[in-house]
């Protein structure tokens, strides 16, 4: 596609362009896997076209609105773990992570939220960690302490000690 305008994430459908000519696009962010929503279809006409501009619009409106839902939750107490996990989810070094990565450590995170959401963050120490990592075992241990590492790391936090 040769345009002025640089899309991205627009996939083309096929090698074919379609009966009228143009080529049919499809709005796919990397790693997206499932079923397409239809506002991510976009329209029968030349990228240059504004109806074709506005459909891109929309749909990477659209992904943005779907990537925010991941952020909202419940409100937490002031100074928690709870709302230390909204924070991280939210912030921009979590929003750079591949989207497998950040599946597996928002999974994480939510696991340490529902178990200790209430608790201070101001008041995570080593012996917190270490009792936690101990559930886990080689590679699931070590995956942990790197989410949790990421994690005190966003939020200005030491979880050991040197």
């Amino acid at each position: 596609m040769r345009s002025d305008i640089w899309y991205k994430w627009l996939n083309r459908s096929n090698t074919r362009p379609h009966k009228n000519g143009h080529d049919r696009y499809y709005f796919r962010p990397k790693g997206y896997r499932g079923k397409l929503p239809d506002v991510w279809k976009m329209p029968d006409c030349h990228s240059r076209d504004d109806r074709f501009v506005t459909a891109y619009a929309a749909a990477y409106n659209y992904y943005l609105g779907w990537l925010s839902q991941d952020v909202v939750e419940a409100p937490a107490y002031v100074g928690s773990l709870a709302e230390a996990a909204v924070k991280y989810k939210s912030s921009h070094e979590f929003g750079l992570l591949s989207d497998a990565v950040r599946s597996i450590r928002r999974a994480r995170i939510e696991i340490l939220s529902d178990q200790y959401g209430g608790a201070q963050i101001s008041g995570l120490q080593t012996k917190h960690v270490q009792k936690d990592l101990s559930q886990f075992d080689g590679h699931a241990q070590r995956n942990q302490l790197k989410s949790l590492a990421t994690f005190c790391k966003i939020l200005g936090q030491r979880i050991w000690d040197h």
